[in-house]
């Protein structure tokens, strides 16, 4: 069995990472091959493409979909917002990293960008169709912004007030946001992230948690299904 995960931070299997996460728990019960696929700072598009190109059959699909906001780009991962602000001298490709701080200062557009990932979701769930002998996972890396970069606070509320883009036809998908319970046991100060040393975001507590929802949803496999967490 072939496991492959695709989105954000939430799923990336980062060089300085030593520990077993989720992905690699599910892997270690069901006896299969995993691959982090995501990437940090990436977007929805990243994940898609990443699944389109990827050159082996998969057996379970694994998604944590970020927020629509992050820019694509077919050889630098990682554009978003917050990234784009940081760019300096020693960044690789310069003029393309400005050009995205330029693009979010002067040409996003927030509601476009709602309209256009709701439409993406739509399509894409169709498209799932297509391979049936495919397992798909949903998971949600942040939930439905109401505003452009509408903070954390939401997270720590009750997660059945959290609003998303899309409820999967093809596949499962798990609930609430990954963020949520990440937020259970704080995040970093005044939102900085650069203060962050949990891999994915997640305790070990959270990671073995996420794994066993994870491996009972591989095993139960039930196309359509709404798992939801508390």
């Amino acid at each position: 069995m072939r496991i492959v995960g695709f989105g954000d931070s939430f799923i990336w299997k980062a060089p300085h990472h030593k520990k077993a996460g989720y992905l690699d728990m599910v892997g270690l019960e069901l006896d299969a091959e995993v691959h982090w696929n995501g990437y940090n700072g990436s977007g929805p598009w990243d994940a898609f493409f990443q699944f389109k190109d990827y050159p082996k059959e998969i057996d379970v699909a694994i998604f944590a979909w970020s927020v629509p906001s992050r820019l694509y780009h077919p050889h630098i991962r990682g554009m978003c917002h917050g990234s784009v602000q940081r760019i300096n001298n020693d960044t690789q490709h310069p003029e393309t990293w400005e050009a995205a701080k330029q693009y979010y200062h002067y040409l996003y557009d927030w509601r476009k960008t709602q309209y256009e990932i709701t439409a993406f979701y739509q399509w894409f769930d169709r498209e799932l169709a297509n391979y049936p002998n495919t397992k798909f996972i949903h998971m949600w890396s942040f939930s439905a912004e109401r505003e452009f970069h509408d903070g954390f606070d939401k997270y720590k509320q009750d997660p059945d007030q959290l609003e998303y883009y899309h409820r999967w036809s093809n596949g499962v998908e798990i609930r609430p946001a990954l963020m949520y319970f990440s937020a259970q046991e704080g995040w970093p100060a005044n939102d900085d992230l650069s203060k962050e040393t949990r891999e994915n975001h997640l305790s070990l507590e959270y990671h073995k948690y996420l794994a066993k929802i994870l491996v009972d949803n591989i095993k139960n496999y039930e196309t359509g299904k709404l798992y939801a967490s508390k």
